[in-house]
């Protein structure tokens, strides 16, 4: 049984290979860092599912620094909100900030 980030390397590879029609040039997925965050916020509807999605991307992806995702389903219509803002405008909004004064 291989793991999610193993299932993950394999398919990104396949997936390389097929659009690119050559193989991966990266040698192994080993130097992925996985993290188990302690504390992981869940929606409480069925309705905010995309934006925790997104929202798990945005601080993974721009290293927030303790790997602890600051929002919760309370700060869901302020997240709408800003995204759709950095999609009308094509530019991040800094969120760390509005998140604790929204609190």
């Amino acid at each position: 049984m291989l793991c999610a980030k193993e299932e993950l390397g394999l398919w990104g590879k396949k997936r390389h290979l097929k659009k690119k029609k050559l193989p991966c040039s990266v040698k192994s997925h080993v130097h992925w860092k996985v993290c188990y965050p302690k504390a992981i916020p869940t929606q409480d509807n069925w309705s905010d599912c995309g934006i925790f999605m997104c929202q798990f991307a945005r601080y993974l992806v721009t290293g927030w620094p303790s790997i602890q995702f600051p929002f919760s389903s309370r700060h869901m219509p302020l997240i709408r909100r800003t995204m759709q803002q950095e999609l009308r405008t094509g530019k991040l909004i800094d969120m760390n900030f509005q998140m604790h004064t929204a609190d």
